[in-house]
């Protein structure tokens, strides 16, 4: 993924809601307008690994650990960031898995 806004619009629900420490619980427009205000003055190098993965259903969950390097566009110190993400899925009428929910911990990697 090349950080196309539509083509990441299009991988969540129209009422996906978000929940990340420190925060009010927030949806898809609000992450949308942080992710396109963010993407111009910043790059992220981000991985991890799934820890679970359970279907049932129109309905599935996935638990992962993940690492993001957040990294300044105009220079300065890059920020990382570590933790457990639970995430929601729903499988939509046109057979399509969408995120309905996430709740990512991330927090800065202690050194």
């Amino acid at each position: 993924m090349n950080g196309d806004v539509a083509e990441i619009a299009d991988l969540m629900t129209d009422d996906v809601v978000f929940l990340t420490p420190g925060r009010a619980p927030f949806g898809r427009q609000e992450f949308l307008d942080s992710f396109m205000a963010m993407k111009e003055h910043v790059a992220m190098n981000c991985g991890g690994e799934y820890t679970e993965i359970v279907v049932d259903g129109s309905l599935a969950y996935a638990t992962a650990r993940l690492e993001i390097t957040v990294t300044p566009k105009n220079g300065g110190n890059a920020r990382q960031l570590s933790g457990n993400a639970l995430s929601v899925f729903k499988r939509l009428p046109d057979g399509k898995w969408r995120l309905s929910r996430d709740a990512n911990l991330l927090t800065p990697k202690s050194t």
